[in-house]
């Protein structure tokens, strides 16, 4: 997304969504995940080294787009669900920050939020 020069901007979990199949592939049911989806047997279950699932981001509602020939962007902090990045802390709201490590930052940290260790 970075090298096609687009900033998310709010990278949070509710916006990553994973593509069960390739852990799946009889699919499981809705409600009883251990059972196929025609409720016909245990559903057969990779874990995700063995068959790693694909990972999409969603909602591009406060994404914003530049220009190539501009490698290192400013832009006003745009307010997603996550709102710890260092930057938009204090009364830093009015000042221009480089969209990309924002974005990292957002990922990584709901990378933290929804796994963490035991």
């Amino acid at each position: 997304m970075h090298e096609h020069r687009a900033a998310h901007c709010a990278c949070m979990s509710l916006n990553i969504m994973m593509d069960p199949e390739p852990m799946f592939p009889d699919m499981y049911h809705p409600i009883f995940t251990d059972r196929k989806r025609n409720f016909r047997g245990t559903a057969k279950q990779y874990s995700r080294t063995e068959k790693p699932p694909k990972y999409y981001l969603i909602d591009f509602g406060l994404s914003s787009k530049y220009a190539a020939d501009n490698p290192s962007p400013r832009d006003l902090p745009a307010l997603g669900g996550d709102r710890t990045v260092p930057e938009f802390q204090g009364d830093k709201f009015d000042e221009e920050s480089d969209p990309f490590p924002t974005d990292v930052y957002h990922l990584g940290n709901a990378v933290r939020e929804s796994c963490p260790l035991a």
